[in-house]
């Protein structure tokens, strides 16, 4: 017999460390499983913000004449950006014009995947992956590399995604 603080005595068995059962029959994990799948969740679904962001500030460097970048932004809005050095202001303008539209779907693609539309991680890594390519045939390994642990994180992001919606659809939230 196990005393419940609720009505007194309860004749079930004493199980440490597990979960009570569940009526629903959903899947139920126990509180650090959650907080790490909701951990995983909210940092991989922020690299779409980072991709967006990073791509902004090497595209503004590119106008004002800087010569270096960072590895995570995309590889198309590079590819614009030296174009646009041949073309004068107006190409530059286009460029940056063309960088904020793809800056912008990465912004809507982790908006989406934060409010678990699957679909938003995997067209958005699909985009990326294409990138990548394109990286691929300019040769800039270092850049194709940075590109694949980003595709690898959000992979994780979608697997978190799909484990906390099946959570919540189980569990009536």
């Amino acid at each position: 017999m196990i005393e419940n603080q609720s009505s007194g005595i309860n004749p079930g068995n004493a199980t440490v460390g597990q979960p009570p059962p569940s009526d629903s029959g959903a899947a139920t994990l126990d509180q650090g499983e959650l907080f790490t799948l909701t951990q995983q969740f909210n940092s991989s679904s922020s690299w779409f913000f980072w991709i967006a962001g990073l791509s902004v500030i090497n595209s503004l460097i590119a106008v004002f004449g800087g010569n270096w970048h960072f590895l995570f932004g995309l590889g198309i809005t590079s590819v614009a950006d030296a174009l646009s050095l041949q073309s004068g202001t107006a190409g530059k303008t286009i460029s940056f014009v063309f960088t904020l539209l793809m800056a912008g779907l990465f912004v809507i693609f982790g908006f989406l995947a934060k409010k678990f539309f699957h679909w938003a991680f995997i067209v958005g890594m699909v985009v990326y992956t294409l990138d990548g390519l394109l990286l691929a045939i300019a040769q800039d390994y270092l850049g194709l590399a940075f590109h694949a642990f980003v595709l690898y994180q959000l992979f994780r992001g979608l697997s978190a995604s799909r484990k906390l919606s099946e959570l919540k659809r189980g569990q009536g939230i």
